[in-house]
């Protein structure tokens, strides 16, 4: 939603409806005609506007920044015969001729001024949210049933403590991760969270507090032994240890609640039981932290740099690089000595950490077999095959061998690289003789250069693709601020601001908009003894105005 109005908070689970006395100082009820009570109704604490420590109030469905929805309260009075007590302008009507109901919303400021005769009256109350024409919809928010609302008025009691429970929708509401793309995993330890629901409000369902929601006689339980054991449970969620195997590859776990329900055709709602089901596959294959390395060279012998990437939605705990099976790098400080390199996560543009990582390595003459092993949080660990470097070029003694197209260049600030490429220009890499594989890894800097402009005109694509494979990446980049860039997305539906995904800007010393350098990683299928990579651009402009280069470019097997 773009616009909020006043939102009518839904208040505590015994918020006051005040039913007070007009005037200043104690309420005095004042006979105005024979028999009646002069009470000024008035809800200014559902008011968030005008309260702002009652936004949040315990009893409320709400959004996910904790906001409640604009609503409206519709209170029916009855007297002690159970008769709906009638009001014309705020006057009890005894003929039951008037408005049999009381609305308080932001457009009379939740404020009403009531006349009706001493006695003992219920005060039912059902709310509802306001549609985006200012009129209620049928989204049952909040139900305060008679029984809990009923109350002696006279010239002492003249308040109402209105009492109401927000009402779930079972269709809307779920038992779940956090994540919503959680994959479970064998002897996974985790956590399944209570997701208690309202109906949807303009395509927003609102969560419902945990002081209307109680559990079962059997909170929680899973289908089969075989699948896994509960552990600390409450309201919130429970703790599941999955264990799995080839006769239990599906986990299946059921929270019972009791929770207040919408009765069909009606505005009430009830104290009733209700079921939340989560069902997934237990994936059986480990790992399950994505993980890459690259290497700068099979043979190397003066400082250089070891890169890949590492990620998990558990959080990572830490990386560890080998050579031999010797550690050689690790991002647990704890490793780290002069033998062990420190393994660092590069930042985005925002300064948040992305999945690529870099290790210093200076590597003795001779073949080099690396491998890397990533454990997250969770304790899930990937531990990557042993690869061989079939490519690597940075381009420093000015030679390209193996590329189609090889102009070399200098940047200003003095870096050596291959390129520059305009207009729909491109180069392919050719590698042969390539040792018994089944995954390739290439790592590659992308330099991107002046007035790149991305999503801007929709007229701009760079690829990376695989002779007779895949297309490992269909993009585009900007350098202009206020442009958007498909990277790292993919055409055609990426969108992100202009150089989102850099490891450098404006390093490379161009003048007008600058520069951006990339660092890109991808892995692919490939057991072929030959292959070619063909990288290209489409539609850029002149090299004066736009272009691209390629650097510190490795191609490893596994």
């Amino acid at each position: 939603m773009t616009a909020r109005r006043p939102s009518l908070h839904l208040g505590l689970l015994s918020l006051p409806l005040l039913l007070a006395a007009c005037g200043q100082g104690t309420p005095t009820a004042t006979p105005t005609s024979a028999g009646l009570v002069q009470l000024h109704l008035n809800a200014q604490a559902l008011r968030g506007t005008l309260a702002p420590q009652t936004l949040r109030p315990q009893g409320a469905p709400t959004d996910a920044a904790g906001a409640p929805p604009a609503a409206q309260m519709t209170i029916t009075v009855r007297d002690r015969h159970n008769a709906v007590v009638t009001f014309k302008n705020g006057v009890y009507a005894p003929d039951g001729d008037g408005d049999a109901a009381v609305r308080l919303n932001a457009a009379n400021g939740f404020d009403a001024a009531l006349l009706l005769p001493a006695g003992t009256y219920s005060f039912e109350n059902v709310t509802k949210d306001l549609g985006q024409n200012g009129a209620s919809t049928d989204t049952l928010l909040a139900y305060g049933p008679e029984s809990e609302n009923t109350q002696q008025i006279d010239k002492v009691n003249t308040t109402v403590p209105l009492k109401f429970h927000a009402v779930v929708d079972p269709n809307q509401s779920r038992l779940d991760f956090v994540e919503t793309a959680h994959k479970v995993y064998i002897n996974d330890a985790a956590n399944l969270r209570v997701f208690a629901r309202t109906g949807a409000v303009n395509g927003v369902a609102y969560t419902v507090p945990t002081t209307d929601l109680a559990l079962g006689q059997t909170p929680y339980t899973i289908a089969d032994p075989a699948q896994g054991t509960l552990g600390a449970s409450s309201l919130l969620g429970v703790n599941v240890k999955v264990a799995g195997g080839l006769n239990a590859q599906q986990l299946n776990v059921t929270a019972s609640l009791r929770a207040w329900v919408r009765q069909p055709g009606t505005d009430t709602a009830a104290l009733q039981p209700i079921s939340l089901n989560y069902s997934a596959p237990i994936e059986l294959q480990s790992p399950k932290v994505p993980a890459t390395i690259a290497s700068p060279g099979a043979s190397w012998n003066a400082p250089n740099t070891l890169t890949g990437t590492a990620e998990s939605v558990n959080g990572l705990s830490n990386v560890r690089v080998y050579d031999a099976g010797v550690l050689i790098g690790s991002s647990d400080p704890a490793d780290q000595s002069g033998s062990v390199a420190a393994v660092t996560f590069l930042k985005d543009l925002y300064g948040n950490n992305t999945p690529n990582w870099t290790m210093p390595w200076s590597a003795a003459p001779g073949p080099h077999t690396l491998s890397l092993r990533a454990t997250d949080a969770a304790g899930n660990v990937t531990l990557t095959t042993p690869f061989s470097t079939v490519y690597s070029g940075d381009f420093e003694a000015w030679t390209a061998n193996q590329w189609s197209s090889a102009p070399l260049d200098q940047t200003p600030t003095g870096r050596i690289y291959l390129g520059p490429f305009a207009y729909s220009d491109g180069t392919t890499l050719s590698v042969g003789s390539l040792p018994e594989h089944h995954k390739v890894t290439v790592t590659f800097d992308l330099y991107i250069n002046n007035s790149m402009d991305g999503q801007q005109f929709n007229d701009e694509r760079w690829t990376l693709s695989v002779a007779g494979g895949p297309i490992l990446l269909s993009t585009n980049f900007a350098n202009v601020s206020g442009f958007m860039q498909a990277y790292p997305g993919s055409l055609p539906s990426g969108s992100f601001p202009a150089r989102t995904g850099t490891i450098e800007n404006n390093t490379l010393g161009n003048d007008g908009y600058g520069d951006s350098v990339y660092r890109i990683t991808r892995t692919f299928d490939h057991t072929g003894n030959t292959l070619d990579l063909t990288f290209a651009g489409y539609g850029i402009q002149d090299y004066g105005d736009e272009s691209w280069g390629l650097d510190n470019v490795r191609v490893s097997v596994q």
